[in-house]
């Protein structure tokens, strides 16, 4: 790995005051002072938010492959962006809902899981998820994991099985009575504290939500 530059730590120093930021806090008035301080030095130099709608569309299927040395295992990517639906489409919660079930992020209840670990044997960890920026903005969603170089091949392949085979044929009933609980009981120890509460909260603010909408 190649370390970073002064220079380059300069470039990101002086990115900060015109990108894009959402603050939140919780803690004693005493947090809230100091963040505030911060706050502050940013609108010296801060320029006018000017929101711009992404409309990315997908790209043609292509792999990239990155020699890094020493790195016995092969990290995979699969991905692109999406154009149906954006955060402001009805077609937004199902399409998340049918990511989760695909390969929900933390613990082994997604389709990759059971299927490409637990039957095939060809990762320890396979998971897919959505990412936007913005309400109103196009966004990506991405399935990652590892193979070893032998098993690369065949788990790539098992990988875009299951991919199609949910876009194809959807979710059964079964699937979305457990990821309409899963998610459920998410959401109720996601309000358990309020570090988790916060952190729930913005996210729902940095998508363009509040944590009172309805989805």
């Amino acid at each position: 790995l190649v370390k970073a530059t002064r220079s380059e730590s300069t470039q990101i120093h002086r990115a900060l005051p015109t990108s894009t930021w959402y603050l939140s806090i919780v803690g004693t008035p005493l947090a809230e002072y100091h963040a505030l301080r911060l706050v502050k030095k940013l609108e010296h130099t801060s320029t006018a938010y000017v929101p711009k709608t992404i409309a990315a569309q997908p790209v043609a299927p292509q792999r990239h492959f990155a020699t890094v040395p020493g790195k016995t295992n092969i990290e995979v990517f699969i991905g692109n962006v999406s154009h149906i639906p954006q955060n402001t489409d009805q077609a937004c919660i199902p399409f998340e809902f049918g990511i989760d079930v695909l390969g929900k992020v933390g613990g082994f209840s997604g389709k990759l899981m059971s299927t490409v670990r637990e039957k095939e044997g060809l990762t320890y960890g396979i998971y897919a998820h959505t990412a936007s920026s913005r309400k109103g903005d196009s966004f990506h969603f991405l399935v990652r994991t590892f193979f070893m170089a032998k098993d690369y091949t065949q788990g790539y392949t098992s990988t875009m099985r299951e991919i199609e085979l949910i876009r194809t044929k959807g979710i059964t009933e079964k699937e979305l009575t457990t990821f309409k609980d899963i998610l459920r009981n998410e959401a109720i120890r996601a309000c358990e504290s309020s570090e988790s509460r916060l952190r729930l909260f913005h996210g729902l603010v940095v998508s363009g939500h509040d944590e009172h909408d309805r989805h």
